[in-house]
């Protein structure tokens, strides 16, 4: 969506609208980056919804290559 506004934004909405991608894009690179942790501690009252189904996530490493022959 970034790269399909054009070059020159001359109206304050297209700057608007920049601004509010730009931000996004870097909400989500920060989650990515807290969330490629192993462990991930989230406080109890943080802005979750309190209905939502709980998920549960796992993750594992890859085995390591061996360069060993």
């Amino acid at each position: 969506m970034l790269f399909s506004l054009p070059l020159s934004l001359k109206t304050d909405a297209l700057k608007s609208r920049k601004r509010d991608l730009e931000a996004k894009l870097l909400e989500i690179e920060r989650a990515a980056t807290t969330f490629s942790r192993k462990v991930v501690y989230i406080k109890e009252d943080s802005e979750i919804a309190v209905n939502s189904i709980p998920v549960e996530v796992s993750f594992q490493r890859p085995p390591l290559k061996s360069t060993r022959k």
